[in-house]
């Protein structure tokens, strides 16, 4: 779904804490390409933080 992303990639999520946050919160994880997904929400969402990345 995003393979147009660089490696390296930097994304913003506003509203990670809704539904449509939460999904692409999902889909940049997922990415094959590595890069950094920083988070933005009225509530604090539950976002599991994988062993690699802590």
């Amino acid at each position: 779904m995003l393979t147009r992303l660089p490696d390296g990639f930097s994304a913003l999520v506003l509203g990670a804490s809704g539904g449509i946050g939460r999904a692409v919160i999902d889909a940049l994880l997922a990415s094959e390409r590595p890069g950094r997904v920083m988070v933005s929400a009225a509530r604090k969402p539950h976002i599991p933080i994988p062993a690699s990345n802590r």
